[in-house]
C-alpha cells in the first residue's frame, strides 16, 4: 500500500515545525516519510504602502526611510554593509533567493522582483496593485501562480486617513466607529487574499501594520492634546485592522506566512536597548532638509542616527525596524512548507 498524502491545513505553528524538520511522517500501511518539496519561487512582487516602496523614478530605489549614500554622495538603493544596511524589509527577504528588484539594480543583473507598493496606498488599493502585478507578470513568464511570492503590507494610511475624524470628534463613540471600520478593512483584505490563495495564486508573506500610536506623529498629537488619549486610540485603530486581517486569513501555513510588525514595534518601544535602539520617540530625518523619500544620512536632525533611531520620519520606520522585519520575513518564506504546487481544494 502506498503512502497516504496529508493535508497542509495544520495550524501555522505546526506547519513551521514541519518545515524545520523537512519531513512529514505519513500514516499508512508500511509507514515511511516524504520530504517536503522546498519552495523555489521564480519571481517576487511587493505590494503595499510607503513601507515597501522603492521609487521607480530617478534616482531609482529611493525609500521612505533613511537613504544611504555611496562614496560619491549619491543615493544608493543597494547599500548592505553589515549592521549599516539600508535595504528595505522586502529587499532583505529577497536575499533569501538572490532576487534583484527592477527598481534597485545598479549592477544590471537579471531582474526577478518588482515593487507595486505605492505612496499613500490603503488596503482598498490591494486589488488594483495585484491586477497591475499580474499584468506585468503576464508580459514576462506568465500570470501569477504558485511559484511566485508576494509581500503584502497595508494599514498605516488607513489609520492616517481616519485618525483626523477622531481628532475632530474625540469621543468614545467616534473612536469605536473608527475601530469597527478599520476592522472591516482588515477583514476585506484577508478575504481578497484568501480568494487568490485558494485559486492557485502566489504564496504570500503578509505583515501586520505598525502600531501607529507609537509614531512621532501620534506622540506629538498626544502632547498637544493630553486629554484625548491619542496614543491609546491610534493603537486601538491599528490593532483593529490587524485583528480583522489575522483572524480572517485561512489557517494554512502552506499558503501564506505572517510577520508581525505590530509586535516588533511594540517590543522595540518596550525594550529599545535589546534591539539596538537609543531613540524611540523622535524622527531621524529633518523635513526642512529633505522630504521623504529623499531623506539621506546627510539630512538628519542634529545627533540623529539612521541605525539606532526607531523612526525615520514622523510616521515611517528606520533601518533597524526594516532589518528585523526583513529577517523575520526571510525566515518565514524559507521556513513555511509552501511547496511549488497548487493547494488542495477548499
Amino acid at each position: 500500500m502506498g503512502f497516504v498524502a496529508i493535508s497542509a491545513r495544520a495550524g501555522r505553528r505546526a506547519a513551521v515545525l514541519a518545515a524545520a524538520l523537512l519531513t512529514v511522517v505519513l500514516a499508512g500501511c508500511g509507514g515511511g516519510t516524504e520530504q517536503i518539496e522546498p519552495f523555489a519561487p521564480q519571481r517576487m512582487f511587493a505590494l503595499g504602502d510607503e513601507i515597501s516602496v522603492l521609487t521607480n523614478t530617478a534616482p531609482l530605489g529611493r525609500k521612505y526611510t533613511v537613504n544611504g549614500l555611496d562614496d560619491n554622495g549619491q543615493i544608493s538603493c543597494a547599500l548592505n554593509t553589515g549592521l549599516n544596511t539600508t535595504l528595505l524589509w522586502t529587499q532583505q527577504m529577497a536575499l533569501a533567493y538572490a532576487f534583484v528588484f527592477a527598481e534597485c539594480n545598479p549592477l544590471h543583473l537579471r531582474v526577478n522582483a518588482w515593487t507595486f507598493a505605492r505612496p499613500g496606498a490603503k488596503a482598498a488599493d490591494f486589488a488594483a496593485q495585484y491586477a497591475a502585478a499580474n499584468e506585468a507578470a503576464k508580459a514576462g513568464l506568465g500570470a501569477l501562480g504558485p511559484t511566485d511570492v508576494m509581500t503584502v503590507l497595508y494599514g498605516a494610511n488607513d489609520v492616517l486617513e481616519l485618525l483626523p475624524q477622531y481628532l475632530a470628534e474625540p469621543t468614545t463613540d467616534r473612536g469605536n466607529a473608527i475601530v469597527a471600520e478599520l476592522n472591516t478593512r482588515g477583514v476585506k483584505l484577508a478575504q481578497e487574499l484568501n480568494a487568490i490563495m485558494t485559486h492557485c495564486g502566489p504564496k504570500f508573506i503578509v505583515s501586520t501594520m505598525p502600531l501607529m500610536g507609537f509614531t512621532p506623529y501620534a506622540q506629538q498629537l498626544a502632547r498637544d492634546r493630553p486629554t484625548q488619549q491619542i496614543i491609546w486610540w491610534a493603537n486601538q485603530f491599528s490593532n483593529a485592522f490587524n485583528s480583522g486581517l489575522r483572524t480572517t486569513m485561512i489557517n494554512d501555513g502552506a499558503l501564506w506566512g505572517l510577520v508581525e510588525l505590530d509586535a516588533l514595534i511594540n517590543a522595540g518601544m518596550s525594550n529599545p536597548g535589546t534591539y539596538g535602539l537609543n531613540n524611540i520617540t523622535q524622527a531621524a530625518c529633518d523635513p526642512a532638509k529633505a522630504e521623504m523619500p529623499n531623506c539621506t544620512t546627510n539630512t538628519l536632525v542634529n545627533g540623529a542616527s539612521a541605525l539606532s533611531w526607531l523612526w525615520a520620519s514622523d510616521v515611517w520606520m528606520g533601518w533597524r525596524a526594516h532589518q528585523y522585519l526583513g529577517g523575520y520575513a526571510r525566515g518565514r518564506v524559507t521556513g513555511n512548507p509552501f511547496g511549488n504546487g497548487c493547494p488542495i481544494a477548499y
